[in-house]
């Protein structure tokens, strides 16, 4: 069976016949995941080992962009000590656990969810632009 991925925003059903298909509904962030088999055309669904390689692909994404946020935070901890800035701003980090609590909310992820990825993320942050300052 050819299959490949495709993003569809809002539509809850597509037919491409020989195609994975992975349709997402914008409103609910539920993703579906779809074989169309070409000489059936029966609908399977996917395997626990193709959800746990998409698991693995979308983590390697989490990682890459992870590490451009610390590159950024290490670039603005050495602004900050250029211009005699305390290292920390407990005022943006609230601003930031916000933007989080909002990203989380628009996902239909639970307020502490959003809390603990804050929490994980600054913590990184606040552990790294530390280091400039020492």
């Amino acid at each position: 069976m050819h299959t490949t991925y495709i993003n569809v925003h809002l539509c809850t059903s597509i037919n491409i016949d020989g195609f994975k298909i992975i349709t997402e509904t914008a409103f609910s962030r539920m993703i579906c995941v779809l074989y169309i088999d070409r000489d059936t055309h029966s609908v399977l669904m996917a395997d626990t080992k193709e959800l746990r390689e998409m698991i693995a692909d979308i983590d390697q994404q989490i990682i890459e962009l992870i590490a451009t946020r610390m590159e950024i935070a290490d670039e603005l901890a050495k602004a900050k000590k250029k211009s005699s800035q305390s290292y920390w701003d407990e005022d943006k980090e609230r601003e930031v656990i916000a933007r989080y609590h909002e990203l989380c909310e628009e996902v239909s992820l639970k307020p502490q969810e959003a809390e603990q990825i804050a929490e994980v993320i600054l913590k990184i942050s606040k552990d790294r632009q530390h280091h400039f300052f020492e």
